[in-house]
């Protein structure tokens, strides 16, 4: 179902304007936090600050976003 949506919205062009695309990744945030990755706290034991993480296949950076504030800026 959602993915049939997302082939309607997406043949429409909606992706190619700002307010398609804020509203798009604001949805894909909160099904990753709240469905498929809502354990995300548990990985940040495993980077510590100054670190450097690689995020392989990062798609839109849910966890790079993520890994990032973890790290912090130095």
């Amino acid at each position: 179902m959602l993915l049939a949506i997302y082939r309607v919205v997406a043949s429409a062009g909606v992706f190619r304007t700002s307010l398609g695309r804020w509203g798009f990744e604001t949805v894909y945030e909160a099904y990753k936090f709240f469905f498929e990755a809502r354990d995300v706290k548990i990985l940040q034991s495993f980077v510590r600050s100054g670190s450097t993480v690689i995020d392989v296949g990062a798609n839109i950076g849910f966890f790079t976003s993520r890994f990032a504030r973890w790290v912090g800026n130095d």
